[in-house]
């Protein structure tokens, strides 16, 4: 319950600080009164948005899915696939980083109408992708079982170690078939 209030709070004292600081900075104060619903707007968003939409809710589902199915299990698969998630998570982190960044120049260079940017930055985002990629799959391949072993506690019965070791192990290698069509489906 502290958790969650605590959270609510913090969210509420920061939509205060953002309100005074728009209000005050010209930049970005905007006069609400003066605006407008633009039709051919909501549409372009609608036919961007709701197809990227419809994927994380696929997505969402499918993890549902796999998460039920897991725990069919027992705890110990639920823990080292929860364990090979967290190294796949970093991996992550790391290809939204790496294609935000270009993306956001992209952007610019979009507005800008220089398309020989906007493909130098998509190119650059593929080939970082991939430079990611490489390294994650090797990481994961080679180093898997170290990587997963810094998450077990030694006072834990050897067996289950064991266990949960192979759980993980057998569902890293399995994401890893998987890393390369994400890279490319976040690089678009």
């Amino acid at each position: 319950d502290g958790v969650a209030l605590a959270t609510i709070l913090s969210n509420l004292l920061a939509l205060i600080l953002s309100y005074f600081t728009m209000k005050r900075n010209s930049a970005i104060r905007d006069d609400y009164r003066q605006a407008r619903f633009e039709f051919k707007t909501l549409g372009e968003i609608l036919y961007n948005g709701l197809p990227t939409g419809f994927q994380g809710v696929l997505y969402s589902l499918a993890n549902l899915a796999i998460v039920a199915q897991v725990n069919s299990f027992g705890a110990d698969a639920a823990t080292g696939v929860s364990i090979a998630n967290t190294l796949i998570f970093v991996f992550n982190l790391a290809i939204f980083g790496a294609v935000s960044g270009a993306g956001i120049f992209g952007a610019q260079f979009f507005g800008a109408k220089n398309t020989d940017g906007v493909r130098y930055c998509f190119r650059y985002k593929i080939y970082l992708g991939i430079l990611i990629t490489i390294i994650s799959t090797v990481l994961f391949a080679l180093f898997g079982s170290p990587l997963i072993s810094l998450y077990l506690n030694d006072s834990d019965a050897a067996g289950r170690i064991a266990s949960t070791l192979g759980f993980g192990l057998d569902y890293l290698h399995i994401m890893c078939w998987g890393i390369a069509p994400f890279t490319f489906t976040q690089a678009y």
